[in-house]
């Protein structure tokens, strides 16, 4: 029986696609224990595995989502970068303390690849979204300079922070490039081979396993059966931009004539099971009268 560390972000993104996987793992006998702020607790504990929250930092999913506001992706990696020098000594306190036998982290969590890295362990990155170079994620000329005017902004602080880390951790720290996303010696990606662009960071080391769809763990979730009466169009930009109601407003006026009804979901933080579905916050509806 082995001890197994998942070292994953504050993101629904992000840990969701690895909940399967834990509750797989936990199932076989294998102990499995997890890292995430609290309020990540419950979905994680109906898995099987245990629970260990980080200590406050400035790592939060309210944070991830300001940083992503602007759609500027330097943004969070600096947030992630800042945030690792706190978790990265957590980390590998629990992994001496617990004596696991393998590091599972997220392709944003620096830190668990340096606390593997660090203390000599084998690690597994797993990746929940596609893996791009430049030349893959096929830029319009004017989408190329945007991005390169955001990235430049954040150029000198994303420099010193590196300069920190590589000080503190030495050759802990990853020396692949791009930094992002994190990988290792096996990189499990959540999505089939055949929908991945092609990109050049793609190698052996990766295992396309497709989507990691397990219903388990939110069995208490909103009833999406419950309004069947009539169509039904459903509305979401994930847990990440899910504030941006003026998405949604258009939505409902431009579909109105297609569907009785359009719904939009979304989870306020903290929020989860039951509480989740009755949440006045989470449910909107905009029941259209017939034409």
């Amino acid at each position: 029986m082995s001890k197994i560390l998942f070292v994953t972000p504050p993101a629904h993104g992000h840990l969701n696609p690895v909940l399967p996987l834990m509750q797989e793992l936990a199932q076989r006998g294998e102990q499995v224990l997890c890292l995430n702020n609290d309020e990540f607790r419950p979905q994680i504990e109906a898995t099987g595995a245990r629970f260990r929250a980080y200590p406050p930092t400035i790592l939060t999913a309210a944070a991830i989502s300001q940083a992503l506001a602007d759609g500027n992706l330097s943004r969070p990696h600096l947030l992630m970068m800042r945030a690792t020098e706190a978790l990265a000594p957590f980390t590998m306190d629990v992994l001496t303390q617990e004596g696991c036998d393998l590091v599972v982290f997220d392709s944003l969590a620096i830190w668990g690849k340096i606390a593997s890295k660090a203390l000599g362990l084998k690690g597994v990155a797993t990746i929940g979204h596609f893996v791009f170079d430049l030349a893959s994620m096929n830029l319009s000329r004017r989408e190329t300079v945007t991005m390169m005017t955001q990235f430049f902004a954040q150029l000198p602080a994303l420099l010193s922070q590196r300069r920190r880390l590589r000080q503190r951790f030495g050759q802990a720290y990853p020396s692949k490039q791009p930094l992002f996303p994190m990988r290792d010696q096996l990189n499990i990606v959540f999505t089939a081979r055949e929908l991945q662009p092609k990109s050049s960071l793609i190698d052996d080391t990766f295992l396309f396993v497709g989507p990691s769809i397990n219903p388990q763990p939110h069995a208490d979730d909103f009833p999406l059966d419950a309004r069947q009466q009539k169509p039904i169009v459903y509305l979401s930009l994930g847990t990440v931009h899910h504030t941006h109601t003026a998405f949604y407003h258009t939505c409902f006026r431009g579909l109105c004539r297609l569907s009785g009804a359009v719904h939009s979901l979304r989870r306020p933080a903290g929020q989860h099971g039951r509480a989740w579905a009755n949440s006045s916050q989470l449910y909107r509806a905009a029941v259209c009268p017939p034409a």
